[in-house]
């Protein structure tokens, strides 16, 4: 597979090689930044001025599924809910956490971030993990987001790099691939909360690797 069919799959993953590459997402280096990033996730929300415990946490972009199993055992009794505009990441998702979708506990539909089917202040805290490079329009991704939550809402984007230092070889081909992703910068992405209203907004960055985390937080009032 070529850097460009790499990549528009990974973007929307499509066919046996869009399985293939989702089965992939649900580990490896995609597993090791969801282990790093979540314990920030905890932390931000427990510290939040948040009236209520966490009951429902929205994954954006929810490609295997993996991600809203650890979203589930990381707050008790939360009912996660998972969006992705590929079909076979809905299909993924729904096999991942069968037994948790068969509980009730588990919803995953396909959709658009810039169109999210959730009711205003519906959803308490959301994720969006290697994602925010393929949204066509990342400010309206970003409103709707802070649409449903609720007041006090932690949203978090995690990405394996911002291109501050890529060195990984899965990245060294950028130029050729930009028509699929973008990759935005620290500036950029605190620049996106902020001008869709999220206020607190923080950066973490992990000390070894590229990997970076963005949190922000809906107002109180």
């Amino acid at each position: 597979m070529t850097s460009q069919e790499h990549y528009k799959n990974a973007g929307h993953p499509t066919g046996d090689a869009g399985r293939d590459l989702l089965d992939a997402m649900n580990t490896g280096t995609h597993e090791r930044l969801a282990h790093w990033s979540l314990p920030l996730f905890e932390q931000t929300i427990a510290a939040a001025p948040l009236k209520k415990p966490i009951t429902s946490v929205l994954d954006v972009g929810c490609g295997g599924g993996a991600n809203m199993a650890r979203l589930m055992n990381l707050f008790d009794n939360v009912h996660a809910y998972g969006l992705d505009h590929s079909s076979i990441s809905v299909e993924k998702s729904k096999e991942t956490n069968a037994a948790a979708v068969a509980q009730g506990r588990c919803h995953v539909i396909e959709g658009d971030v810039a169109a999210l089917p959730y009711n205003n202040e519906s959803i308490n805290a959301a994720t969006a993990f290697e994602t925010i490079y393929f949204w066509p329009h990342v400010e309206a991704g970003l409103h709707e987001i802070i649409r449903v939550l609720t007041p006090g809402g932690i949203f978090m984007v995690c990405n394996e790099t911002d291109g501050r230092t890529i060195h990984q070889a899965r990245w060294s081909d950028l130029a050729q691939v930009s028509d699929f992703l973008t990759i935005y910068s620290q500036h950029q992405l605190v620049d996106f909360f902020t001008d869709a209203g999220f206020i607190n907004v923080h950066v973490k960055r992990h000390p070894q690797e590229d990997w970076i985390v963005v949190l922000g937080q809906k107002p109180v009032e």
